[in-house]
């Protein structure tokens, strides 16, 4: 086995000489197959990552964080949240280290976000990003509006709005109620409860 790659992943081998199970992925391989991760002890594979780091191999340790540990090595960034009794809910950069007391999520790329846009937060709420850092700390991703969901469809000078399911076709009426997110210039989640009239 190669000491050069021993020493890059101890912390991997330490893990697996204990018992413990790995992934690999070839990072400069040339094959569909051998981008994925795999089991580098899997016969079928035919890999000899366990000799040459010829292929950038790279390893990481096949555990219940094993999603969170691909997203490391290919290069994404980790967000963590303490889980508390004194938790905030606020996600902080990665520490480095696996715990139990944390959630961790991929950070998603940076969107390109301005104060006033509607944002969803890592804990599904809906809001209005208002440019402070720990408001952007807690932002998952920009607000879409789903199909069937309600919103409110305004024009910039206008004093009243419409409310009505986004992307909806009421056959009834034959009415194409897409009709609102095209023709008018803001559409915006409704967070108020439901109109009498459009409750089920």
């Amino acid at each position: 086995m190669n000491k050069e790659l021993i020493n890059k992943y101890k912390a991997e081998f330490d893990h697996w000489l204990a018992g413990g199970k790995l992934l690999c992925k070839l990072t400069t391989s040339t094959t569909a197959k051998y981008e994925q991760w795999l089991d580098p002890e899997d016969r079928d594979n035919e890999l000899a990552i366990f000799n040459d780091v010829g292929y950038g191999a790279i390893y990481i340790i096949n555990d219940e964080y094993s999603d969170y540990r691909k997203a490391l090595a290919e290069g994404a960034e980790l967000l963590q949240c303490y889980q508390g009794r004194r938790s905030t809910g606020e996600r902080e950069p990665f520490n480095g280290t696996f715990n139990s007391n944390f959630t961790y999520t991929i950070k998603p790329d940076e969107p390109k976000l301005k104060v006033g846009d509607w944002v969803v937060g890592y804990d599904s709420s809906i809001y209005q990003h208002n440019g402070t850092v720990t408001s952007e700390s807690m932002i998952k991703e920009l607000w879409k509006p789903q199909p069937g969901e309600y919103c409110k469809f305004y024009d910039v000078d206008d004093v009243i709005f419409t409310v009505a399911p986004y992307g909806f076709c009421d056959y009834s009426s034959e009415i194409q109620l897409e009709y609102f997110s095209s023709n008018f210039d803001y559409c915006e989640p409704y967070l108020e409860p439901l109109p009498t009239h459009l409750q089920e």
